[in-house]
C-alpha cells in the first residue's frame, strides 16, 4: 500500500482477508508507518473458565506481523506468512487486550532488499499482549518470512 490506511481502513482490509478476525472483532486501533496497535474485544472470546480464550489471544499477536507486511512491502509483489510462533501466557486477561508492533524502517529495507535478491526474507516480532490496566498477559515471538509472488 502507498499510504496508510486509517485505522477502519486496515480493519476492513484485515476482516476481509480473514473473515475469523471480524467474528473475534479485532481492530485496528492505531497505524502509522512501520506501526500498528490492534484490540481484541474481551466479549465474545471469553473461555470456559471466565477468561480471554487461548487461541484469542494467540490471534491478537500473530495478526501483527501479516498486517505490517501487507502495509509495508508492494503486496502486488510481495506477500507474507507467519513461519514459527511461540507464546507465553503469564496472567489470565478478563479485559479487553492490545498489542503494539512495529517494523523500524531499517529492518523493513533489509527485509525488503532480502525478498527482492533472493525471494525471501526472514523477520521477527517481539509482541506483548496487555490488558486495559497496561498488565502483560501474554508474550510471543513471530517468526514471518515476506516472500515474492
Amino acid at each position: 500500500m502507498s499510504a496508510v490506511p486509517t485505522p477502519a481502513e486496515a480493519t476492513a482490509l484485515m476482516h476481509q482477508a480473514i473473515p475469523f478476525l471480524q467474528r473475534m472483532g479485532l481492530e485496528v486501533v492505531a497505524i502509522d508507518t512501520g506501526y500498528v496497535e490492534l484490540r481484541a474485544p474481551f466479549a465474545g472470546n471469553g473461555n470456559h473458565v471466565g477468561t480471554m480464550y487461548a487461541g484469542a489471544l494467540f490471534s491478537t499477536a500473530e495478526v501483527p506481523g501479516g498486517l505490517l507486511g501487507l502495509l509495508l512491502f508492494d503486496p502486488t509483489r510481495f506477500f507474507p506468512v507467519i513461519r514459527s510462533m511461540s507464546v507465553t501466557y503469564l496472567r489470565p486477561a478478563t479485559t479487553d487486550v492490545t498489542v503494539v508492533a512495529r517494523i523500524p524502517t531499517d529492518e523493513a529495507d533489509r527485509v525488503r532488499a532480502g525478498a527482492e535478491r533472493d525471494g525471501k526474507a526472514d523477520f521477527v516480532l517481539d509482541l506483548e499482549v496487555r490488558d486495559a490496566a497496561g498488565v502483560v498477559v501474554m508474550t510471543s515471538e513471530g517468526h514471518y518470512q515476506l516472500r515474492s509472488r
